[in-house]
């Protein structure tokens, strides 16, 4: 049921009319860490939502609440938490004491999906502002956001683990044979 959740949070992201992040400053309940604007731009599942809401709906409806009142969200956030992989997760920071599995690898599938979209939108002409947007930021970070590798830390030693290694390539190749095939049907 989980997985489901994770591999459906980018069509989820895409449903709402605006987006709304809460982050007063407060103290983390589990933790006793600080818990602002900062903090949540450092957290794996946090970041993912942010991102999977801007490919799919732009900037412009996305806000910030730090606990005073409504805010645009500043210029500055997504390029701040568009590399995903360079945040943190529970699962890490624990080094995988409880589970086994990775929240960095669990994000693969969806942010995959992500790519898929925007790129096609781009590649079949259909895109739009939103889409010129997240196209300039994948572009911009494209091997930070989509990293080929990445290590798996556990309290015995670290090791090297696969993630999107050659998928992005392969996308969009799908994505240009659809682009012929498209082309080819109209003719």
């Amino acid at each position: 049921m989980m997985m489901a959740a994770v591999n459906a949070i980018y069509t989820f992201a895409s449903m709402p009319n605006a987006m709304v992040i809460v982050c007063p400053s407060s103290t983390h309940a589990n933790t006793g860490m600080e818990a602002n604007d900062v903090t949540i731009r450092e957290r794996l599942w946090c970041r993912v939502e942010h991102l999977a809401y801007c490919c799919s709906r732009g900037t412009s409806t996305m806000f910030l609440h730090r606990g005073e009142a409504l805010e645009p969200l500043p210029e500055a956030w997504m390029p701040s938490v568009c590399c995903v992989y360079e945040s943190m997760s529970t699962c890490c920071r624990l080094k995988h004491k409880t589970s086994p599995a990775c929240d960095r690898e669990t994000v693969v599938l969806p942010l995959l999906a992500l790519y898929y979209d925007v790129y096609s939108r781009k590649e079949l002409g259909t895109s739009d502002d939103r889409d010129f947007y997240a196209w300039n930021l994948i572009k911009q970070h494209r091997e930070r956001m989509f990293p080929r590798t990445f290590i798996y830390q556990t309290e015995f030693g670290d090791e090297d683990r696969p993630l999107f290694v050659d998928m992005l390539e392969r996308v969009e190749a799908l994505v240009k044979e659809d682009k012929i095939r498209l082309t080819v049907s109209r003719d």
